[in-house]
């Protein structure tokens, strides 16, 4: 989209992917009156208008760092020179093994960020959304991993998601400056809604938000499988994370 636009400026390209209260099984894209799968949705707003917008993921290392030996795309076979599940499964309890998709929820992998990002976080999270393979001993990840990337296996965290949510509102108000907000969008992880969160908890850090970015401001938002946001004008495609966007 970037490189059609052929724009002489960086134009941020926020949203998520769609998701399914966690079903794993279809979802659907919606655009006038037309209902699809495996499409997209996509709006270009423009006028005399800015954007701020801020993205957190609450996920820390539970282990030590290790590399890619072998992979292809998306597909991760090896790390260190073993199975990837072989490491992964070091990582769970037996009852966690047979529970995969309690697995996907809690552990993503974490990949060391660029050093343009180094004051945004330590890693970028992509979960093993694709599924794994019992045969070869793979999983699969939403984006690319080549050989020789440094990877951490990494767990959700509800003390650092509380955190990062008041970077999030702290970010945004240092880019609004004295402006009012308008309008703001959130895409949030699915697997930071209940899988993780009581509900007294996410009330409690969106009435945070809220108060802190405007709370008269119109808020529109839904649980994604997957975030789309740049960091530092590089966009990047986030898992575990909270997409704030504001327009004022």
């Amino acid at each position: 989209m970037e490189g059609q636009l052929n724009l002489d400026h960086p134009l941020p390209l926020v949203g998520g992917t769609a998701a399914d209260n966690l079903a794993g099984k279809r979802t659907y894209q919606y655009y006038n009156d037309h209902v699809v799968s495996d499409g997209v949705a996509w709006a270009l707003l423009s006028g005399q208008a800015h954007i701020a917008w801020a993205v957190n993921n609450g996920c820390i290392p539970v282990g030590v760092e290790y590399k890619v030996t072998r992979s292809e795309a998306n597909v991760i076979y090896e790390i260190d020179g073993r199975p990837a599940m072989e490491v992964v499964k070091d990582y769970l309890t037996e009852a966690e093994i047979e529970d995969w998709g309690r697995v996907v929820l809690t552990f993503p992998f974490g990949f060391k960020v660029p050093g343009y990002m180094q004051d945004y976080d330590e890693y970028i999270i992509s979960g093993m959304l694709g599924g794994k393979d019992d045969t070869t001993g793979s999983v699969t990840i939403p984006t690319e991993a080549p050989e020789g990337t440094s990877i951490w296996l990494t767990r959700r965290d509800s003390e650092k998601i509380a955190k990062g949510v008041e970077r999030v509102a702290e970010e945004i108000k240092a880019q609004l400056g004295d402006n009012p907000a308008r309008l703001v969008f959130q895409f949030d992880c699915a697997a930071r809604g209940n899988a993780i969160l009581r509900e007294q908890q996410k009330l409690q850090l969106l009435e945070m938000l809220r108060q802190r970015v405007g709370s008269e401001v119109p808020w529109l938002g839904l649980y994604t499988f997957g975030e789309i946001a740049p960091v530092r004008e590089h966009h990047h495609f986030h898992n575990y994370t909270v997409v704030l966007t504001v327009i004022y």
